[in-house]
């Protein structure tokens, strides 16, 4: 990858974690700058009043947020800078910038037509509604509700919808409700996906935009 630089600012706050350690210790630093192909520079990090000696050589994982994405490399310490005005760590310039999902499973937003079952007392409703977004382990709906709908947090229900470019092929999904919010007469539903098939999941990976 040659355009690391778009996900890497001067002041962005890190998390450099040392490998091979027995505890999962993060230090917390901040981007000083870097040379690609070289080197990046972050402060020396400081904990409990003093500043962290890195053995140099040491390889280690940084991680950080930019732009609400997380983003993770691998690096080794290449040199300590004890000046006390500017106490600096060089890193080796990473061959690899990851982006890690936040979530379980990465997810795609999406505007499907869905119609959602509701199981009461053996009477089974159905309501129109849109998955806003999808994964292979869950999904959040959106209904317009003007009446109070009889569910609540860890019902389950069962949706069914057409992934685009699949309009021929209806796929039904058991659900346990995981969250709800309703603002006047809008409510959206997040759900867990229960027993899904193989082909199911198949189907929803290849629709979902591949992580970077």
């Amino acid at each position: 990858m040659k355009k690391e630089e778009r996900f890497l600012d001067v002041g962005l706050i890190v998390f450099l974690e040392p490998k091979g350690v027995n505890k999962n210790i993060r230090y917390k630093s901040s981007l000083v700058g870097w040379k690609k192909d070289g080197v990046i520079i972050i402060d020396t990090p400081f904990l409990n009043g003093a500043y962290i000696s890195l053995s140099v050589g040491c390889n280690c994982i940084v991680r950080y947020i930019y732009h609400g994405q997380a983003f993770g490399f691998e690096t080794k310490v290449l040199k300590n800078i004890n000046d006390p005005n500017f106490p600096l760590v060089y890193l080796t310039y990473p061959g690899e910038i990851y982006k890690i999902s936040l979530r379980e499973h990465a997810r795609s937003q999406t505007y499907i037509p869905v119609k959602m079952q509701i199981l009461i007392q053996w009477q089974s409703e159905g309501l129109d509604g849109h998955i806003l977004d999808l994964s292979v382990g869950g999904c959040l709906l959106e209904f317009i509700t003007y009446d109070n709908l009889n569910i609540k947090l860890g019902d389950e229900i069962k949706i069914s919808f057409s992934l685009p470019g699949m309009t021929d092929q209806i796929i039904g999904i058991r659900c346990i409700i995981r969250r709800m919010q309703t603002i006047r007469d809008n409510t959206k539903i997040g759900v867990q996906f229960i027993n899904v098939s193989d082909d199911i999941l198949i189907k929803i990976r290849s629709f979902n935009t591949p992580a970077f």
